[in-house]
């Protein structure tokens, strides 16, 4: 599984709450439920979607929560989506994540705080802070709770699963030849990577070359390892998040690794909207006969974790 070797890619973790009168906060204060949510980038705005599930709190207070932000419903979850051109607090996201290296895991709602995680490399550690500092001197009720070694994105994918169960998804594809050229494979050798962010232009990820196979290695790139940020495309990525998008389905963990002929493309998908993410995946596969996609392995997150 790619995310046992995700930590090598990023080393370090900042954790920031936001706590502020903005009214989906200060409604959030009495429900029971800890609301999971991702940040959606696109070039005039950020959003913010958080998934209610609805088995989780069906008190009068989430019923208001629900009605005040015209949640949308999912079936087995309500969606709320905020944009940062109706919620300034927002566009912090893009502050964060505007560094090198950082990528956003998610978001959990919580009693009246948003708390938000991201991960980076080691050697942005002075840019991700001076970004910090900027945000927390601007934004009312912003602060950061950690900064530190990287805890590990299969720890937040953890705390997640105790609201929404998660199924960790691994597709195998073997790209055609024209796919492992320079221009759509510009990291030489065998990669692990995550994705930063994604629209339908290009993917910008960031990658760690020369990774040793054994999952005893440091957890840190070694002097054999290279992390580099790029830009890409990918067809196939690109049509299934923009399907998954439009449900929405969220995807709490987005990781490729290549070995220079086989394509692994790793996610961690709510349970109950599994069936619904491989039917995308059988649809783009459709589309794209070339690159022979199939089925690795679907687990139950409560199993990688225990």
């Amino acid at each position: 599984m790619l995310i046992e070797k995700s930590d090598r890619i990023l080393d370090r973790q900042c954790t920031l709450e936001l706590r502020n009168d903005y009214p989906v906060l200060a409604l959030s204060t009495s429900l029971k439920a800890s609301i999971p949510g991702i940040a959606i980038m696109s070039g005039n705005y950020v959003e913010m979607i958080l998934f209610v599930p609805k088995s989780s709190d069906n008190s009068r207070d989430m019923k208001i929560f629900l009605d005040r932000f015209n949640a949308v419903d999912l079936g087995a979850m309500w969606a709320i989506r905020a944009k940062s051109t109706e919620y300034p607090p927002v566009e912090t996201f893009r502050m964060i994540t505007g560094v090198p290296s950082v990528v956003l895991d998610g978001m959990i709602l919580s009693g009246g705080a948003l708390r938000v995680n991201v991960r980076f490399g080691h050697e942005h550690s002075a840019k991700v802070s001076e970004a910090i500092m900027k945000a927390s001197s601007g934004i009312k009720g912003l602060v950061p709770v950690y900064l530190g070694q990287s805890r590990g994105a299969l720890n937040f994918l953890k705390e997640i699963n105790t609201s929404i169960p998660l199924d960790y998804i691994s597709l195998s594809s073997f790209p055609p030849e024209e796919e492992k050229i320079k221009e759509s494979n510009p990291v030489p050798g065998s990669w692990v990577r995550e994705i930063r962010y994604m629209s339908e232009e290009d993917i910008d990820a960031v990658y760690l070359s020369g990774l040793p196979e054994s999952d005893n290695s440091p957890k840190v790139a070694g002097e054999s390892e290279a992390r580099f940020e790029t830009r890409t495309s990918n067809k196939v990525l690109q049509m299934i998040q923009a399907e998954t998008a439009m449900v929405p389905i969220p995807t709490f963990f987005r990781s490729q690794g290549f070995d220079g002929t086989r394509l692994q493309m790793d996610f961690a998908v709510p349970r109950d909207y599994s069936s619904g993410f491989l039917k995308i995946v059988a649809g783009v596969g459709d589309k794209f006969k070339e690159w022979n996609i199939s089925l690795a392995g679907i687990i139950p997150f409560d199993e990688i974790i225990q």
